[in-house]
């Protein structure tokens, strides 16, 4: 009896501290979960502040647990896929470049032989060669690799690809950088009219577009507007538009004329010497008309680049097929012939909608007092203007009057147009900003390349005269005054 007892005191004994010790382990395991949840609050908090500094902003509220680990994977997911882009990229810009090798001879210019359609000659009609060294189509493939590259990678908008090619293969400049061009991107310096070069050859661009006209859309053909950039400015960067108008002869589809082609081929030869900088040249075309008996083959009178013809609608069309991180700095027109018969339309009308044009190119037109006052009356004073006369330049003396364009000046050599292109004289303002040149044989049509080689050299060029000019009349008229206060 005695041991049964001593057993259930022993047993109400352990049972009285297992009680006692198992509110102190219940109080424990209390405590710990408490100050787990405390410490995991506080890192939630500190990891928050880390990428939320106001944890009352409305970011910091909306964000979701987890949102970080998914943007990582989103960001593996874009590496992948650009890495994907650049490997494609890369092979389509060799086969490209392999192309544009064969199509230039092994060249990396223009060979010294000539073109045949397009394609350079290995030997000229003299019989001279014009073959190139292996050394030397290794580097032409290189640059040309190096340009298609460049212009794939630009395309791609997930990622910067530039910022992480070596100077050496990009061979870009280390002049200041452009306003307009992509970031990393060191471009050669602007003129006044806003223009840039490529840091490596590119192709040229060529995009058609159609105007279609609310008057009268069956003057003017599908893909009539011809939007045309040289090599060296196919490249992300400001560029000055020129939008030119053909004169009174049947437009055909992206050249406007046999002058536009002209014109294009005077700018090519004049960008690729480095004597012009690259420009984005836009070709209307107009084919029809009303009330042009005088010319049953082609287009003139009142309705050339008349009421029917929107010139802000095109200007606003061109910027819109530029390739991609192209702007325009500055807006300019020339036109040829009746483009400037019509105070209407045509370049006076350009005139009257874009009074701060950089430039304005008259080439042989309609002249006289009306046409000068036009001019004189629409645009700003600080508009240049270059005029070319030949057979239609009957007027050209009360024209250059009100214009100003009355200083003697030396003339220019014209180099792009070895017939026809003399001048018998020429003059200009005061402030060296308006020209007018007289062309000793009276080519109707060369004014137009004629007229846009000096155009582009005297206004589109980093080593332009129109300063020269300038201070070439002040030097003159100090001369004269000179001579008068001696005499």
């Amino acid at each position: 009896m005695k041991k049964s007892r001593r057993k259930i005191k022993i047993m109400q004994r352990s049972l009285l501290y297992s009680k006692k010790y198992s509110k102190k382990g219940m109080l424990f395991n209390i405590m710990l979960v408490i100050f787990t949840i405390v410490i995991l609050t506080t890192a939630f908090v500190r990891l928050s502040a880390k990428k939320c500094m106001d944890l009352s902003s409305q970011a910091c509220l909306e964000k979701v647990l987890g949102s970080d680990p998914i943007d990582v994977m989103l960001k593996v997911q874009d590496g992948s896929k650009a890495m994907i882009y650049l490997d494609v990229a890369a092979r389509f810009a060799l086969y490209q470049a392999l192309f544009d090798l064969q199509a230039k001879g092994g060249l990396a210019s223009t060979s010294d032989c000539g073109t045949y359609f397009d394609f350079a000659l290995w030997k000229n009609a003299k019989g001279i060669f014009c073959v190139p060294e292996q050394k030397d189509a290794e580097q032409a493939l290189k640059q040309y690799a190096t340009s298609n590259i460049l212009a794939r990678l630009y395309k791609y908008p997930h990622a910067d690809f530039i910022n992480g090619i070596p100077l050496e293969f990009t061979g870009f400049a280390t002049t200041p950088a452009v306003p307009g061009a992509p970031p990393g991107i060191k471009l050669q310096p602007a003129t006044g009219a806003g223009s840039h070069r490529c840091p490596a050859v590119t192709q040229e661009y060529v995009k058609e577009f159609t105007y279609t006209s609310t008057e009268h859309p069956e003057w003017f053909p599908p893909n009539g507007v011809s939007v045309i950039i040289p090599p060296e400015g196919n490249c992300p960067g400001p560029l000055p538009m020129i939008v030119y108008f053909h004169g009174c002869h049947k437009g055909t589809v992206s050249t406007g004329a046999k002058s536009a082609e002209d014109l294009l081929n005077t700018m090519r030869v004049l960008v690729n010497q480095g004597k012009a900088d690259p420009v984005v040249i836009v070709i209307p075309t107009q084919k029809n008309g009303q009330g042009w008996a005088d010319a049953p083959n082609g287009v003139c009178g009142p309705a050339l680049w008349g009421s029917a013809f929107d010139i802000k609608e095109v200007v606003d069309q061109a910027q819109q097929n530029l390739p991609k991180g192209v702007t325009v700095s500055s807006l300019s027109f020339v036109g040829h012939s009746g483009a400037g018969c019509n105070l209407e339309g045509g370049l006076h009308r350009a005139a009257d909608l874009y009074p701060n044009a950089y430039a304005i190119g008259v080439f042989d037109v309609c002249s006289g007092d009306l046409y000068g006052k036009s001019f004189q009356n629409k645009l700003s004073p600080q508009t240049k203007i270059l005029i070319t006369y030949a057979s239609m330049g009957k007027g050209r003396s009360v024209e250059n009057k009100i214009l100003g364009i009355s200083q003697t000046i030396a003339c220019p050599t014209t180099e792009t147009i070895a017939a026809n292109g003399e001048f018998s004289t020429c003059s200009s303002n005061s402030k060296g900003m308006r020209f007018g040149y007289d062309l000793k044989i009276a080519d109707h049509h060369a004014s137009v390349a004629v007229g846009f080689e000096h155009m582009l050299k005297q206004f589109f060029s980093a080593a332009g005269v129109g300063a020269g000019v300038g201070e070439e009349i002040e030097e003159k008229e100090a001369e004269e005054k000179e001579e008068q206060v001696i005499a």
